[in-house]
């Protein structure tokens, strides 16, 4: 069952997005002030996504404040026969359920109003995750579809890893590709995330995100960022830049729950309401 166990480390380096890096393919983006409220809005929804999932404890296995353990609850699985069983005790613990099939070379995990938030807040996720693995568990995919529902916003998130594991060291060696549905609604490839911080403090997030019409972009915090209720689950203070091919924007999030983007020294206001 070492594939199994394997799967199931995954899955929580998924759930994080954390560390990935991603082959999409796409151009870097030119940013112009006609384009730059399209990025701002790109370089948002990656860090909410980032946030969001930072706060989903339960899969976290870098987080001490999870009451799941996944590594011990991986060596429990890949102890026993993996026909059809429910672990929705170990997954959804205030509420949900989790229902797990398959075998030693191929698995999935079906959540079906899977609550997996920290207790002081519900998040609610919906979905599959699912893997393939050569019998040895030298090489394997991993992949996930879900809907994430916190504070009454839902967003959708779909990935998959492709691995490989040296079974002497337990190395793995994984290339990842992260989709998110955006503020906006359209769809964002988001990787090589990091995130630091709390919802007391705010967060510090860098990484690079996809415009599906515009290109590629790299995203930093420079004040922390912090969420209110703004619409669309949008930030509510706090500081971020945008660049690509050399040109830097900053985006400010405001407290009436408005967003300035600054390129090349002119600031213009918007409102995630009209987003």
């Amino acid at each position: 069952m070492y594939s199994i166990k394997r799967f199931l480390l995954v899955l929580g380096i998924l759930s994080i997005i954390a560390g990935c890096s991603s082959d999409s393919g796409t151009s870097p983006a030119t940013i112009t002030a006609e384009n730059s409220k399209d990025l701002a809005v790109a370089a948002t929804s990656a860090v909410k996504t980032a946030v969001d999932n930072e706060d989903t404890t339960t899969f976290l296995p870098k987080t001490g404040t999870s009451s799941f353990d996944v590594l011990e609850f991986s060596k429990q699985i890949a102890q026993r026969s993996f026909a059809t069983e429910d672990i929705s005790s170990y997954f959804c613990q205030p509420g949900g359920t989790a229902i797990a099939e398959g075998s030693e070379t191929s698995g999935s995990i079906t959540l079906t109003n899977c609550d997996v938030g920290s207790g002081f807040e519900s998040v609610v996720l919906n979905g599959t995750m699912s893997f393939s693995s050569n019998s040895s568990g030298t090489s394997f995919t991993a992949s996930f579809n879900l809907s994430i529902t916190e504070n009454g916003v839902t967003e959708t998130i779909s990935g998959s890893a492709s691995c490989t594991v040296d079974q002497s060291s337990g190395a793995e060696n994984c290339t990842y590709n992260i989709n998110t549905t955006g503020i906006d609604g359209r769809t964002y490839n988001v990787s090589d995330v990091s995130v630091s911080g709390s919802s007391f403090s705010g967060y510090t997030v860098s990484g690079s995100v996809n415009d599906p019409d515009h290109g590629a972009i790299t995203i930093n915090t420079t004040t922390p960022i912090t969420f209110g209720g703004c619409p669309g689950g949008a930030p509510d203070g706090g500081e971020m830049t945008f660049n690509s091919q050399n040109v830097t924007a900053t985006v400010t999030f405001n407290a009436d729950c408005t967003f300035t983007v600054t390129l090349d020294g002119v600031p213009t206001t918007y409102n995630w309401a009209d987003i």
